[in-house]
């Protein structure tokens, strides 16, 4: 454990010498309320901007609310933060062509499945406001639903796995009261005109926040505005940056005429994201006159001063996130356990709590395992029938040695402590093959597309 807690001091060693004055300006101003003063900052630092400036803006994802900000002011803003806002909201206009065909699949065939984030959030917008994303994301309430898009969009739509880009498909065990869950993610990619990228992000089971914990939503008919600000709630701490994208959604949410403050704040209850949504509120709070006010200020008046610039400082959110996932961890496991594995996250270590549920396809809690295409089914392959070779693991998923078996097709499971040679896993592949009766010319091998990083606007 030594090392690891001189590893863990190292770190926030060189978290505390990071200058984040510049960040804090911009994060700033891209916040939807700007006061008076404020707008004066703006035309001083955003008429003309540096080449560094403008990555640093890129990487905060900043052009476009800088961009609603210039109009709702009448600010002037630089030629090149201009150019970007619009070519992501032109790329954004054309990748709607083809999320509105998904949607509409969704609809017909009556999937459990529902948008979330900027695509759902920006419902709420003012009008002429913009909100723009890179990723479309869907929340699959279970794995038959999300097995079915995913056959649709790689079968019908042409959306492939990636490789030099994000990991395409992993699975994760988490805590959800005191119950293991499930929890998986699948990233697919398709490029329209040679010029345009469509990203398709599918979270399965429920919605994860932070490494160690879950929201596993199960509504009747698709997600309420309360719903979805818990996990826009979740969104924002999930990253080692605020997006004020993200808060600018709070903002326009919680102000809703049709809010529903008491479901909400059941709902935050019971997913306990009480700490969460308290600070963010002690924030939003300050500038937004909202009709429910706040129950307890404990949290906030325990907060030092590392965590004054939150949400637009990185260091700050450092801070937060770690006093939040240590506040976590101690409920979960305990004072003690709960520190070490606040320890051992920080330093992104291997999780040594061990799963149970799950553990011949997760090994240790809150700790992804990587799923690799071997071949996929052109129509999805139910009622698999285990044997004394083929392990049946959960609803639809099956393992035989280093293969998974889901209803979309056939994977290499990598947890990232064994490895498997070449010549092994062919052998396993043909084996599988022969014990399932796979017909080859019924089966997808043209699966992957090498990520566009040249298409990429944010």
């Amino acid at each position: 454990m030594a090392p690891t807690i001189n590893r863990a001091r190292k770190i926030v060693s060189e978290i505390n010498g990071l200058d984040d004055s510049r960040e804090i300006l911009f994060q700033k101003l891209g916040l939807c309320i700007l006061s008076k003063e404020e707008q004066k900052i703006f035309l001083e630092n955003l008429t003309t901007i540096s080449d560094e400036d403008m990555k640093l803006i890129k990487k905060l994802r900043l052009a476009v609310p800088f961009y609603n900000n210039a109009n709702k002011y009448d600010l002037k803003l630089d030629s090149k933060i201009i150019e970007l806002a619009v070519k992501q909201i032109v790329s954004l206009n054309i990748a709607n062509t083809e999320i509105n065909i998904i949607d509409d699949y969704i609809n017909n065939k009556k999937l459990k499945v529902s948008k979330v984030k900027g695509g759902v959030t920006n419902t709420y917008y003012p009008k002429d406001t913009y909100r723009v994303h890179m990723d479309f994301d869907y929340l699959a309430y279970n794995f038959d639903d999300a097995y079915n898009l995913i056959n649709f969009l790689v079968e019908n739509r042409g959306f492939k796995f990636s490789f030099n880009g994000s990991v395409p498909f992993s699975f994760k065990v988490v805590y959800f009261k005191d119950e293991e869950v499930l929890n998986g993610h699948i990233h697919l990619e398709k490029i329209l005109q040679n010029k345009y990228q469509v990203i398709v992000d599918i979270n399965m089971g429920g919605f994860p926040l932070g490494r160690t914990q879950l929201i596993p939503f199960t509504p009747k008919d698709g997600l309420s505005i309360e719903e979805v600000s818990c996990i826009t709630i979740s969104h924002v701490f999930k990253h080692e940056t605020v997006y004020m994208k993200d808060i600018n959604d709070l903002y326009y949410m919680l102000q809703n005429k049709n809010f529903n403050w008491k479901y909400f704040r059941d709902l935050i209850s019971y997913y306990e994201l009480t700490d969460y949504y308290n600070y963010i509120y002690h924030f939003l709070s300050k500038i937004a006159d909202f009709p429910t006010k706040n129950s307890s200020n404990s949290f906030h008046s325990s907060l030092n001063r590392k965590l004054s610039m939150w949400p637009y400082s990185f260091k700050s959110h450092f801070y937060l996130k770690l006093l939040l996932l240590c506040t976590n961890n101690k409920k979960i496991f305990g004072y003690k356990k709960g520190i070490e594995e606040t320890v051992q996250q920080l330093c992104n270590n291997m999780n040594l709590l061990d799963s149970h549920k799950y553990r011949k396809i997760c090994n240790y809690m809150n700790t992804r395992v990587y799923l690799y295409p071997i071949l996929l089914f052109n129509n999805l392959l139910r009622n698999i029938k285990p044997n004394n070779l083929i392990e049946h693991i959960d609803i639809n998923i099956y393992k035989y040695k280093n293969l998974l078996i889901l209803p979309i097709g056939i994977f290499m499971l990598q947890d990232g402590n064994e490895s498997i040679t070449h010549h092994k896993l062919n052998q396993e592949i043909f084996e599988l093959i022969e014990i399932l009766g796979v017909d080859l010319t019924n089966c997808d091998f043209d699966f992957y597309i090498e990520s566009r990083k040249d298409l990429w606007l944010y």
